[in-house]
């Protein structure tokens, strides 16, 4: 994404890079529902074919809410859309982290979600999500530890 010749003219720091954040909260929301409907369509057909019954339907909705938001986004503020970003690739880490526990792609969401939060909202929004993301790990650990939680059938033949 190039930077314009009047935003690099712009005296206005803080205008500017608010206008490079909204750009990018538009480029993730456009790119998410772009690239998302083909991984919606695998994941609601896998069941059909393999038989395996995880629940991805989550994931659609959160789809959803993307593609919703994509398509207003000249109508919602800019911290709406950043924090549906952040959220879903968080909420994408807690489902993942639910079905297959730390040995699949949780972790990596959990850090995405804090570094997009540093970029988008800023270090107060990314230590919060850091803390919380900290959290959900540690007690997930201890649940599955204690037999509170079991991971989802089939789970650990996925990822061998």
């Amino acid at each position: 994404m190039a930077i314009s010749s009047e935003m690099a003219c712009s005296g206005d720091r803080e205008a500017d890079l608010q206008q490079i954040r909204d750009r990018l909260v538009n480029a993730c929301l456009v790119a998410g529902a772009l690239l998302g409907f083909p991984v919606q369509v695998i994941d609601l057909t896998l069941p059909w074919f393999s038989g395996e019954h995880l629940s991805f339907g989550r994931e659609f909705f959160g789809y959803l809410v993307i593609v919703g938001i994509t398509l207003l986004r000249k109508k919602i503020p800019y911290s709406a859309r950043a924090s549906a970003v952040i959220a879903v690739v968080l909420l994408t880490g807690l489902l993942h982290l639910k079905e297959f526990g730390l040995a699949e792609f949780a972790l990596p969401l959990f850090l995405s979600a804090a570094v997009l939060a540093t970029i988008l909202l800023g270090w107060q929004a990314a230590a919060a999500i850091t803390i919380t993301s900290s959290a959900i790990v540690i007690a997930f650990g201890w649940m599955v530890h204690s037999g509170t939680v079991s991971l989802a059938p089939g789970a650990a033949e996925m990822l061998t």
